[in-house]
């Protein structure tokens, strides 16, 4: 990575490394994320290989012109969860939802709400038994993936002999 794309990538991942907390936000574009969030999420495939948020905290933001949050959420707090961090929610708003007064306070007193659950969870090292079992599922996926690629994948396979995953 050089030249100054480059560059912004690694002040990007330097400062998601760095955080205790990461949200995780995009418009839904055709119940998806952005073209620009799933280059990025596509580029995650070493953060990914290394589990390397285990031990932090996520949430993901949608926001939608006519609907469809709920898959964008799901989505983006399964990749969240597969890079090993403990996902704490997820909430998402329509155009519809944000333009009526009523509607908006709710929506944003829901985001407020998540933003909170997120400190809460940092500051109490809060853990949550029900994402275990998918947690543990992919990392087993990646164990295997980073013994088979060993040769190839010296960083990754040291990484994991450096936890003692391995």
């Amino acid at each position: 990575m050089t030249g100054p794309r480059g560059l912004r990538i690694l002040i990007v991942l330097a400062a998601i490394m760095g955080a205790d907390g990461v949200i995780l936000a995009s418009p839904n574009y055709l119940t998806s994320v952005t073209a620009q969030l799933k280059a990025a999420m596509d580029r995650c495939c070493g953060l990914l290989h290394c589990l390397a948020l285990k031990g932090k905290y996520s949430a993901a933001v949608v926001t939608s012109g006519g609907g469809g949050c709920r898959e964008v959420e799901d989505y983006m707090v399964a990749f969240l969860r597969h890079l090993g961090s403990w996902t704490v929610g997820s909430t998402g708003a329509t155009a519809a939802e944000l333009m009526k007064p009523a509607d908006r306070a709710r929506v944003l007193e829901s985001a407020a709400g998540l933003g909170k659950t997120l400190v809460q969870a940092i500051r109490q090292q809060r853990t949550f038994p029900g994402q275990l079992a998918d947690q543990n599922e992919f990392a087993a996926r990646m164990k295997q993936v980073v013994q088979f690629r060993k040769d190839a994948w010296d960083y990754e396979y040291d990484y994991w002999k450096s936890r003692g995953w391995l």
